[in-house]
């Protein structure tokens, strides 16, 4: 029997207009009356993430920034924080200079929680991409741009994240040489985003949604054998490599349908809703 249901945001329990259905809300409060413990991991930061959170009304644990940030709701008690230091930060950033990309950098929890309506620091390309102009625009009240992004990384011991949108060739590229120089002191996510660009996230080491789940097993009193986990992308991998049932959407990437034991609907047609059905019901 399963004792904990965790459920991705983008992708999975939203829609693509960034919205929960009724249906899927409708079964998650089904499966709380049957004592099954809910919880959200997901890329988000807490100032991103937060609506959702409260919309759900959670009540314990969540794993944000790919478990960079662990808190327990609705009180925000910080539970564990990894943070990246601001100095490899600016390493990295100077590395990734001679390319054309734009650098987001994302302040610490502590930091964005006081003043959440700037939290992101952005440093923008001059190439356009429909993809990220998009992300950025739903974004806008959140950020302030930089000429430069070095006084981000002079102002501040740690962040919470910094994230490179360009060519994802050239972003693997980088990746390759940063992993090289920094190998035990970071932790990455490569995400496509389109027209052939990538979402490149660097964190602080040992940052994973696979590793934040063992914050959930000793609060709960569970296993990760009694555990499902749905999400759709390969930052979700790593908690599906470690639950007793890794459940994939429908729009998921294939290597991530191929490894999962099921794939339910897509996120427009309540995929965590049909999960839940299925599996509890």
């Amino acid at each position: 029997m399963f004792e904990l249901f965790i459920t991705d945001l983008d992708g999975t329990l939203l829609d693509d207009n960034k919205q929960i259905s009724s249906l899927n809300i409708e079964a998650i409060n089904k499966l709380r009356k049957k004592n099954i413990t809910f919880s959200v991991f997901t890329g988000r930061n807490f100032y991103s993430a937060y609506k959702y959170l409260k919309a759900l009304d959670i009540e314990g644990l969540v794993a944000l920034q790919n478990g960079a940030l662990i808190i327990e709701m609705p009180s925000r008690k910080v539970i564990n924080e990894i943070s990246l230091k601001s100095s490899i930060a600016k390493n990295i950033y100077q590395l990734a200079k001679k390319n054309d990309f734009t650098f987001v950098g994302y302040t610490g929890y502590h930091e964005s929680n006081s003043n959440c309506n700037k939290d992101m620091f952005v440093e923008k390309s001059n190439k356009k991409s429909q993809a990220f102009d998009f992300y950025f625009q739903h974004n806008k009240e959140r950020i302030t741009m930089l000429n430069t992004m070095d006084s981000f990384f002079d102002n501040r011991k740690k962040i919470g994240q910094l994230a490179i949108i360009g060519q994802e060739s050239l972003l693997w590229d980088l990746l390759k040489t940063v992993t090289e120089s920094f190998k035990n002191e970071i932790s990455h996510v490569l995400s496509p985003i389109g027209d052939d660009y990538g979402f490149l996230e660097f964190f602080g080491p040992k940052v994973s949604k696979g590793d934040a789940l063992s914050h959930l097993l000793k609060q709960y009193g569970t296993t990760a054998a009694k555990t499902v986990f749905i999400g759709d992308n390969y930052n979700d991998l790593p908690l599906m490599k470690k639950v007793g049932l890794p459940v994939a959407t429908e729009n998921a990437q294939r290597d991530i349908k191929d490894f999962c034991k099921m794939v339910v609907s897509n996120n427009n047609n309540h995929a965590v809703k049909d999960a839940i059905q299925k599996i509890f019901f």
